[in-house]
Formats: C-alpha cells, structure tokens, sequence
C-alpha cells in the first residue's frame, strides 16, 4: 500500500453503501446468502477503495480468493 492511500474499513464502506458491518463483512468473505442486489453495492462502493488487479478481477472479488485484500477489520 502506498503511503497516500488510506486504509479503509468495513464501517467507512457499511455507512457510503447503506448497510451494516456485518453485511460487508459477509460480502468480503463471499457468504452465499447475501442479496445479489446488495452484494453488488458493497463492491461497487469497495471498489472506490481497492484498486483492480491486472486481467480484470477485482481486489476483493471472493470467487476468486482474495477475500480481504486491503481490507482493514
């Protein structure tokens, strides 16, 4: 991380994307009974904060296994 970018945590996204800590928690770590229409909030507003990796997945993208990246809990 350089040193000009802020860490972000799960209360800063929860409060921008309108929805609990408990619920980007379960976004971030990939749990299935998250609504599809809220699962894809926290990640926009995620992605204001996570750069995206080279070959087009993004930092945090479970299905691919990187569940916490840049994260801070």
């Amino acid at each position: 991380m350089s040193r000009h970018q802020k860490r972000v945590t799960l209360e800063e996204v929860a409060r921008v994307a309108g929805v609990s800590r408990a619920t980007v928690s379960r976004v971030v770590n990939g749990v299935a009974s998250v609504d599809e229409n809220i699962r894809q909030t926290v990640a926009r507003h995620l992605q204001h904060w996570l750069p995206a990796e080279p070959g087009g997945q993004g930092v945090g993208d479970p299905a691919r296994g990187r569940h916490r990246a840049g994260v801070a809990q």
